[in-house]
């Protein structure tokens, strides 16, 4: 009798359960059950610097970085790092050290000179951002950690920090939403 039910049971609801454990496979297949789809984008540094946003691309990362140090700061390089191979993937280190305020905001794009990652998949790097306080010659390095979803890279040219050239008299600005040191959107 035992039998019976079992195989009764089987009968009826056995293609519940094939169906259930098919679409888990097509869902792993897919990569829709893996834990790093539902991991939030992060961009942490230690103390000194808070990373405000960020966005990674196949060729470059961009930074916004706060100076949370209490002091002027000078910004020697910044190098982006696969933790799992060491490898140096970007950096950008300009011909003199960039200075940035007590609180201020800067957004830096690194120039990748390797690939942060394939597209729409999630990237896992390092960064290390060498700055010194008040006086540039006594150097200190911050870590940190990105973890973001890696976008296409649309023909992005690598900036250096430099002032970029000024607009033409009638050419307005493009809108920046206040951040300090930039225009802001007309009104």
């Amino acid at each position: 009798m035992k039998g019976q039910a079992a195989f009764e049971f089987m009968m009826t609801y056995g293609w519940a359960i094939i169906a259930v454990l098919s679409l888990v496979g097509v869902l792993g297949y897919f990569g829709l059950l893996s834990p790093t789809a539902f991991l939030p984008e992060r961009c942490e540094i230690v103390v000194g610097f808070s990373c405000a946003d960020s966005q990674v691309t196949t060729n470059a990362v961009t930074l916004h970085l706060v100076n949370t140090l209490g002091e002027k700061a000078f910004i020697s390089k910044i190098e982006i790092v696969n933790p799992e191979t060491l490898d140096i993937l970007c950096t950008w280190q300009p011909p003199a050290a960039k200075e940035v305020r007590n609180g201020e905001r800067v957004e830096q794009q690194i120039p990748c000179t390797k690939a942060t990652g394939l597209p729409n998949a999630k990237a896992n790097l390092r960064m290390k951002i060498a700055y010194a306080k008040g006086v540039p010659e006594f150097a200190h390095t911050l870590t940190g950690v990105l973890y973001a979803r890696v976008g296409e890279s649309a023909g992005v040219e690598p900036s250096f920090g430099l002032p970029t050239e000024p607009k033409l008299p009638g050419e307005e600005a493009e809108p920046t939403f206040g951040l300090p040191g930039t225009p802001t959107a007309p009104q």
